[in-house]
This record gives C-alpha cells, structure tokens and sequence, in this order.
C-alpha cells in the first residue's frame, strides 16, 4: 500500500489539553504524525495546528472525520499541494579544539545556518530549509566532529502565511508616501491575471506606481459587467481619459474547454445541479484566438451605454519579449 505525504492545518480553540487530544487520536487510529507545529493564529482565542502525516485517501478521510468529532476542533484543511514547506534542524556539534571551531563556522556560513550558542567543547547550531538542505549539513561524514547530536523539526506555512510573512518585510523596509488616487498617466487599462504578468507588464508599458487604473481577471475579457463597472468607475470617478485593452500571446483562456472545466468543478466537489445552472463557455469566458478577443473587447468596451465616448486602445503584448502590437488604435 502506497502510503501518501499529507500536510494538514487544523485550526482548534485554544485551550489545554488540545494537542493532547488530537495526537491522542493519531494514536488510537495507528497513524504516526511525522511533525506538528502548533501556534496562535490571527483570530484571539484560536490555534492553528499544521500535522504532516503519512497515509492513504482512505486513512486520510478517516482521520479527517475523527478531528472533526473533537469539540475543540474549528476546522480543518488538506493544504499538501499549497504548503510552503521548511525544516528547522538544531545540530550540537563537537568542538575539541580551535581547528574544529573554524571547521563547523565555515559549514556553519556556507549553509547559511546560525551558531545559537557557544560553550568550550560545543556549538549549539540552527539551520532552516528544505528536507535535502538539511540532511545534507547533519551528513557531513568527512568531519570527526559532526554531529554530536541533533534534533529535527518540521515548519509548515499555508501561502496566506507565507504572504504576511513577506509582507512584513515589505512593510519593514519600505518608505511610504502619500500619492492621489487619480491615475497620472490619465489611463484606464484591462489586462489579463496571468502571473507571467507580474514584475513584466507594467515596466514594458512604462508605468509606475500610481500611473494608470488596471483591472485584471481572466482572459482581460468582458463577462458580466464587473469590468466595465471598472473602467467606468476610472473613467468617471479616478482621472483616467483613455482605455487600453492589453492582451498577450499564450493566453490560458484561449480554447479554454467547458467540459474539462466540469470534470474539475466535479472532482473539487461542485454538485452537479449547481454547474447545471449556468453556461459554463460563457461563465468562463473563454475565446479561439488572443487577437480577435482583445478587437471584440475594445467594440463591447465602446458600444455599452453607460461609457463615454472616449478613445478605446486594443493592444497585444508577447508574454516573451515583452513586445507590443497594436490591433485598435481608439484615436
């Protein structure tokens, strides 16, 4: 039986005795957790646990439905797939003598480990990382000092924990500045959410903070009224004068299929009657090709009632070179 690696936040009360209960119900079951990393979460007066654990769908469901029997426990998530994952090591290494000292230093420095304390004969040293980062440094066989004895630990942080944790540094090292809400470059753009964007769109186009509204999703097309809603809000209430439709070459959405979209929907556990109730080709939004979708948006964009007459730009960007290609030009 083909036993699967499953990383599992539990969010429970916080209160004594939890932990107790819920590695308590690993034992009666006859699973071994692997490690568990307990601490306060953002809401006052809830824990969050992140279990790693070793089994099938099968054991996992089980597991599941038995945390969800304990009182204290609020709610549970498989987050395997979207877990950022880190190991915590502490190594206590022998040091007889100034040579082995400098020795464990320099592993010390190339590992980008940290030294937590010192005494005549021993360092205590801390190392975070991947799995193989970690193994790596306590295998050191070709020193006579390494290790003296170490312990392991696993830190598990779900993405949303992983962001308030860069977002801390930003916030660190960043200098703020009060700036308008009005776009400065008088523009208005709708874009596609692709992450190939990121870092990459705005400084092709020459923008900076503050230059221009951008609004983003799927395919930068028109389903529904939330992105002209959008544009509108620019273009009435933000400063902006002129639209762009920004398109790029790859698009996800291009040929994007409503069957293989309902074979996902089902297997994430969307019923059946529910996906019945719309047309997935148009809910999606999907479209054949990058160029006619970007020409299509541009005329939506001009004809709806409740948007000015006011130049609407259609443009193409390669996701490669950063290139751009008009295809409307609103003047």
């Amino acid at each position: 039986m083909t036993l699967d690696y499953h990383v599992i936040s539990t969010l429970v009360e916080d209160k004594p005795g939890v932990l107790q209960k819920v590695a308590g119900m690993f034992n009666r079951r006859g699973f071994n957790i692997d490690s568990i990393t307990v601490g306060k979460s953002e809401v006052e007066g809830q824990s969050r646990m992140v279990i790693t654990v070793h089994a099938d769908e099968k054991g996992l469901e089980q597991v599941t439905k038995q945390l969800n029997k304990l009182i204290d426990v609020i709610k549970i998530k498989d987050i395997t797939q979207t877990a950022v994952k880190r190991e915590l090591c502490l190594v206590k290494v022998a040091v007889p003598n100034a040579k082995a000292r400098a020795e464990i230093m320099q592993y010390t420095n190339i590992f980008r480990a940290h030294i937590l304390d010192v005494s005549e004969q021993t360092l205590m040293v801390e190392l975070t990382g991947d799995k193989e980062k970690i193994n790596a440094f306590i295998s050191l066989k070709n020193s006579p000092y390494w290790p003296y004895s170490y312990v392991k630990g696993s830190i598990k942080m779900t993405i949303l924990e992983n962001v308030l944790k860069d977002n801390k540094e930003f916030v660190e090292n960043f200098e703020g500045e009060e700036m308008s809400h009005h776009a400065a470059k008088k523009l208005a753009i709708l874009t596609c959410m692709d992450c190939r964007l990121i870092d990459f769109f705005e400084p092709a186009l020459g923008l900076k903070r503050g230059d221009a509204k951008i609004v983003r999703n799927a395919g930068n097309s028109i389903v529904g009224e939330d992105a002209i809603r959008s544009i509108g809000a620019a273009l009435y209430n933000l400063g902006a004068e002129e639209v762009m439709v920004v398109g790029h070459t790859e698009c996800g959405m291009a040929g994007a299929d409503a069957e293989a979209l309902k074979e996902k929907m089902l297997a994430r556990g969307i019923k059946e009657e529910d996906i019945a109730k719309y047309d997935l080709a148009e809910w999606i939004g999907g479209f054949e090709s990058e160029e006619e979708n970007v020409k299509d948006v541009c005329e939506k964009i001009k004809n709806h009632p409740l948007i000015p007459d006011v130049p609407v730009h259609g443009l193409i960007i390669d996701i490669v070179t950063g290139e751009l290609k008009v295809l409307v030009d609103g003047y």
